[in-house]
């Protein structure tokens, strides 16, 4: 029987050699998952509402309805922990009360609150990695589409253009150009650590189609907006084998750093992206908005003129800005500052109400990041960072049916854990996922890869 020590699965010896390990388990090249599927199709109905009208926004309205009802056994169990991010299309829908255009302010609020819902269960899908394929194949779709089928607009007295795809806005193709290269970059890491090479490749490929369109559409907020965004994913991916500790104490000077950096150095590296794109240091007139909107917040400081009651034909003030920026469809356009627009719309108390949501979804979303730092949970961080850092040049995350609301409130939620039932545990073995040996100290490499806590 050999000596006492010896195990037949254990041999020891002259000729003892490593057993192999279990191999991965075999796994499907697609599989279909109906939150991924929903949110393909609901992103993708967003960015063209503009083109679509009121055909795009019908459809978004059904699929929405649809998504709702389907998820209808596990709204509860989605919407209770996320009540407290509910209080701002609450707040949105009861200014109708005090609204100078209550009819416009139901409609848009409505809206708004069955954008806000849908992110919401996005951010509880059981995996988010397909949520995250869902939104990247949407943003695949669109940007060729906004290249082959897009037109130019003229920018600035100097003749210049700048290609704005399929609407009149080249910050808004800017602004879905650098969001699907944040998300396209996710995706690359996601094909990595799935071992999936060819999703890797193909996600690699869409950045690059982005990262063109971001720079023809010459849209300096998108940039800086994306830069600061894609250093923070890659930072908070870096500290992903690291302690607890480690993250907290480097995360804290991190944070420290690029507070220094913006006091000392943001006026400079905006003027220079200003000067990038042959802007006058007036951001294109953003200046004049702003005073105007000053005259328009002393009027009704307190609750504003009602959600979205602002820019609606008909409104002598409205219709001033509109001659001045000859918005000749007199619609689409904004206070190009998020703090402003807010105030114009719904006042310092509302204002209250957004930023207190804001900052407690990020605190809650960021200490998720350092305790379980997922590859899904340090996109939606970065995400928050793209979209904090732009605010002070555009109007984000008030826009009913607008993709750049459903993100900043999918980053919202995933502050709050998802739906952990039997179906959670289902998607985990139909998509199983391991570390990225990249991201792994070298003494921790092993010859077999296991199942990563980082999973989904």
């Amino acid at each position: 029987m050999g000596s006492p020590g010896f195990s037949p699965q254990r041999p020891i010896g002259l000729y003892a050699r490593r057993l192999r390990g279990p191999k991965p388990p075999e796994r499907p090249w697609f599989t279909f998952d109906s939150d991924g599927f929903f949110a393909f199709v609901l992103i993708v109905l967003t960015m063209f509402a503009s083109t679509l009208g009121t055909i795009g926004a019908v459809a978004i309205s059904a699929m929405a309805v649809v998504y709702t009802l389907w998820r209808l056994p596990q709204l509860g169990e989605i919407l209770a922990p996320r009540a407290f991010i509910l209080v701002i299309p609450i707040f949105a829908l009861l200014s109708i009360l005090w609204s100078q255009s209550p009819v416009d302010t139901l409609k848009y609020s409505l809206e708004f609150a069955l954008t806000v819902g849908v992110a919401l269960m996005f951010s509880a899908a059981p995996y988010p990695k397909a949520v995250l394929w869902g939104i990247f194949l949407a943003f695949a779709v669109y940007t060729p589409a906004a290249i082959l089928f897009g037109h130019a607009v003229d920018v600035g007295n100097n003749g210049d253009t700048a290609l704005s795809g399929l609407t009149q806005s080249k910050n808004l193709l800017g602004d879905i150009a650098a969001t699907g290269a944040l998300v396209s970059l996710a995706c690359f890491v996601a094909g990595i650590e799935d071992r999936r090479p060819f999703r890797a490749v193909a996600a690699l490929a869409v950045a690059a189609i982005e990262i063109y369109v971001l720079l023809a559409a010459r849209s300096a907020g998108a940039l800086l907006g994306m830069v600061p965004a894609v250093c923070a994913f890659i930072f908070f991916l870096a500290l992903r084998p690291a302690r607890l500790t480690m993250r907290l104490i480097t995360t804290v000077f991190a944070a420290l750093a690029a507070a220094l950096m913006t006091v000392a150095y943001g006026s400079s590296i905006v003027a220079d992206s200003m000067a990038l794109f042959d802007k006058d240091p007036t951001l294109t007139g953003r200046t004049y908005l702003w005073q105007r909107a000053a005259d328009f917040i002393a009027e009704k400081p307190a609750l504003g003129t009602g959600f979205n009651a602002f820019w609606v034909q008909g409104n002598p003030d409205a219709e001033g800005l509109w001659r001045y920026g000859g918005i000749v469809e007199r619609m689409g356009f904004s206070f190009h500052n998020t703090l402003i627009e807010l105030l114009v719309n719904i006042g310092w108390i509302g204002v209250f109400v957004v930023t207190t949501v804001a900052i407690v979804s990020s605190v809650l979303l960021l200490r998720r990041v350092m305790t379980r730092p997922t590859l899904a949970l340090c996109f939606w961080m970065s995400l928050l960072v793209y979209e904090f850092v732009r605010m002070p040049v555009e109007a984000i995350g008030m826009a009913p049916f607008a993709h750049p609301t459903v993100m900043l409130f999918a980053g919202f939620g995933a502050a709050l854990a998802a739906r952990r039932t039997a179906e959670a545990r289902a998607a985990q073995r139909r998509h199983p996922s391991y570390r990225m040996p990249m991201l792994r100290p070298a003494l921790l490499q092993r010859s077999v890869l296991r199942p990563s806590r980082f999973s989904a």
